[in-house]
């Protein structure tokens, strides 16, 4: 991802915080983002890197993929995936 794109993945973001009027929802954004940083700065590396799809080609690779998962039964329930996190983050 160029600096550029950088730029404008944060200037999105900021949009949609900007877009949210709940109160409670924004104090949940501000918990995660504060949780993901503590997260972020134990790994003890200077980028924090999310697996997001950068073309619509990889999108669509990524949804064929889960499909396949899905279709061959390999699931994970997401109340074992948040205990999971939780164990493991929080």
């Amino acid at each position: 991802m160029t600096a550029i794109e950088l730029d404008a993945f944060k200037m999105q973001l900021i949009r949609d915080i900007l877009a949210i009027n709940n109160l409670e929802m924004l104090d949940d954004v501000k918990k995660y983002v504060k949780q993901l940083t503590k997260i972020h700065q134990s790994q003890g590396s200077s980028e924090f890197m999310l697996n997001i799809p950068a073309t619509v080609e990889e999108l669509k690779e990524s949804a064929e993929r889960g499909l396949a998962d899905i279709k061959a039964g390999r699931l994970t329930p997401s109340e074992d995936v948040f205990r999971e996190l939780e164990k493991k983050y929080l």
